[in-house]
């Protein structure tokens, strides 16, 4: 079963009147790029730490 995430744009002076089309829906899950090239792209981005806690 397909799980998502639902993100609204941010409020103005905290009024809630945001139209509802304007909502981003994100199918949340795993993937297996996302966990093969993941140390590369840390590398790239100098996340040493980050590198070290995904190892």
């Amino acid at each position: 079963m397909p799980v998502y995430t639902v993100h609204a744009p941010p409020t103005v002076n905290r009024q809630p009147d945001i139209a509802p089309d304007r909502f981003v829906f994100v199918r949340d899950g795993f993937y297996v790029w996302a966990f093969v090239l993941g140390p590369l792209w840390l590398l790239y981005r100098r996340l040493w730490l980050a590198l070290l806690g995904y190892i």
